[in-house]
């Protein structure tokens, strides 16, 4: 593990963003723990994912039933040619 000794200072260096002067000061942010924290979020958010799918999925396929019934009844009404 890779560790960056710096100050401390809250104010970034000339041409640095806020968020690069933080990564390079405070290591739980260096790049040898980056993937980590994503894996811990994405770990948090993943029931949460799960249940908006679960919530979503019976309107999504509502919707098309209520769709395709209307493409249905919308073609029923188109003028035909009668049989002569």
């Amino acid at each position: 593990m890779k560790r960056v000794f710096t100050t401390r200072s809250h104010v970034p260096a000339k041409g640095k963003s806020f968020f690069g002067h933080w990564r390079a000061t405070h290591h739980i942010f260096t790049k040898d723990h980056e993937h980590e924290l994503i894996n811990i979020l994405l770990f948090i958010a993943a029931p949460f994912v799960g249940l908006l799918y679960l919530i979503t999925f019976p309107i999504f396929g509502a919707a098309m039933l209520v769709w395709g019934m209307g493409k249905a009844v919308v073609n029923s009404f188109k003028p035909r040619a009668i049989a002569t």
